[in-house]
C-alpha cells in the first residue's frame, strides 16, 4: 500500500501544514509507504503558479506509482489546483481521499461561484472515494454539495506534549492565527482597549501573519503598545515558549472548521475563549474547559476574558480540563491509527463495499 499525500509546502504557516507535520511527528511515514508532494509555497503569484504547474506535471508521472491519493484541499485557488490532480488520479483509477480544510468553502461554493462553477465543483468532489470533514457541521454543509455517502467526519488531532502549564497568573493571553477579520483579531484588540483600564497588567501576545500593518496601527491608535506584543508568525519551540508564558488562549473567529491552534493550546493546558462556529463546540465545553461566545459580540468577549483571568483557581481548573479533553478525544496517535485503518480499508476495497472508519 503506497500513499501519495498532497498539500502545501510543509514550512508554510497555517492549519494544513500543521496537520501534515504532526502526522509526520507521530511517525505516519514510518508505518506506511508515504510520499508528500507540495503544490503551493509562500511566494509571489508568479512563483506560486510555477510551483503548481510543476506539481501537476510531476503528478502525471508519480500518481501511477501509488495506490491512494490523499489530497488536502481548501477553497479558491487551492480547490482549482487540486481539481486537476483529482482528475489525473481518476484517469489512473486511483483511490482518492479529499481532506477538506477550507473554512470558507461554503461561501466559496454558494456565494462566489457561478452555476457553471458549482457544477464543476460538485463533479470534482464526487470523484473522491472518501471526503474527510473536520466536523459534523462541515459534513452537513458538504452534503449539500456532493454525495453525502462519501463524507466521513475526521476531527483534527494533536500530539500530546510532555510539557504543560502549571502556573496560571491570569496576566498573559495569546492569540495564534491569520491576522484578519475572519479570526476576530480586531474584535480582540477592541476588547483589550476596555479591559486594560480595569486590568492594566493584562498582556496579549499576537502570533500570526496577514494584516500585520493594520493590526499594529490599531494597537498604536488605542495606545496599547505596552499591553500587546505582535510576534509575527511563530512556530516550533518559539511558539511553545509563548504558550507556556500564557494563562489563556483567545480566538474569537467568525468562520472555522476545527482550528489546530485551539487543539494545540488546550493540549498544553490553556483554557480557550472562542466562538460557536464549525467544530469548535465539539472540543470546548462552555465554562468547563473554556468559554464560548458568538462571533462579533465584543461585550461578551470582554466578559469571557474577565471571567477567566480574575480568578486563578477558575483559570487553572479550566486549563486542566482542556488538556484532559484533548488527551481523551483529540489525540493525534488515535487519529493516525484511524487514518491507517481508512487507508487499509480502501486498499482492500472490492467493488462497492462500504469504506468504514
Amino acid at each position: 500500500m503506497k500513499v501519495l499525500m498532497i498539500g502545501p509546502k510543509r514550512d508554510v504557516g497555517g492549519g494544513v501544514s500543521t496537520v501534515v507535520n504532526q502526522l509526520y511527528e507521530v511517525g505516519l511515514d514510518k508505518d506506511i509507504h508515504l510520499k508528500y508532494l507540495y503544490t503551493m509555497k509562500k511566494s509571489n503569484s508568479v512563483i506560486k503558479g510555477f510551483v503548481a504547474l510543476l506539481a501537476i506535471i510531476k503528478c502525471l508521472f508519480i500518481i501511477p506509482m501509488y495506490d491512494i491519493i490523499h489530497i488536502h484541499m481548501s477553497y479558491g485557488s487551492s480547490f482549482y489546483r487540486k481539481s486537476i490532480i483529482i482528475s489525473i488520479s481518476k484517469i489512473y483509477k486511483k483511490k482518492i481521499i479529499i481532506h477538506m480544510h477550507g473554512s470558507e468553502f461554503k461561501e466559496f461554493y454558494f456565494e462566489r461561484s457561478s452555476n457553471i462553477q458549482k457544477k464543476y465543483i460538485t463533479s470534482i468532489l464526487n470523484k473522491c472515494n472518501v471526503m474527510l470533514a473536520l466536523s459534523e457541521e462541515w459534513k452537513e454543509t458538504l452534503s449539500l454539495i456532493m454525495d453525502d455517502k462519501k463524507i466521513r467526519v475526521f476531527y483534527n488531532g494533536v500530539k500530546i506534549p510532555t510539557r504543560y502549564i502549571e502556573h496560571y497568573n491570569g496576566k498573559n493571553m495569546i492569540f495564534l492565527g491569520a491576522l484578519g477579520k475572519r479570526k476576530g483579531i480586531f474584535d480582540l484588540i477592541v476588547a483589550m482597549k476596555k479591559l486594560v483600564k480595569k486590568y492594566p497588567y493584562l498582556h496579549l501576545y499576537i502570533g500570526g501573519d496577514g494584516n500585520i500593518t493594520e493590526v499594529k496601527s490599531m494597537i498604536e491608535k488605542y495606545n496599547l503598545n505596552a499591553n500587546i506584543e505582535v510576534l509575527g508568525w511563530i512556530s516550533g519551540e518559539v511558539k511553545t515558549e509563548y504558550i507556556m508564558k500564557s494563562s489563556l488562549f483567545v480566538l474569537p473567529s467568525y468562520n472555522e472548521g476545527m482550528p489546530m491552534a485551539i487543539l494545540e493550546a488546550m493540549s498544553y493546558g490553556l483554557p480557550v475563549i472562542s466562538t460557536y462556529i464549525g467544530g469548535i463546540p465539539k472540543v470546548i465545553d462552555d465554562r468547563h474547559n473554556g468559554v464560548l461566545i458568538y462571533p462579533g459580540d465584543i461585550n461578551a468577549l470582554e466578559d469571557a476574558i474577565e471571567f477567566v483571568i480574575r480568578d486563578h483557581t477558575t483559570n487553572q481548573l479550566l486549563g486542566q480540563s482542556a488538556r484532559v479533553k484533548i488527551e481523551n478525544s483529540f489525540n493525534l496517535e488515535k487519529n493516525k491509527t484511524k487514518l491507517i485503518e481508512l487507508y487499509e480499508s480502501m486498499f482492500d476495497l472490492q467493488g462497492d463495499r462500504e469504506v468504514l472508519m
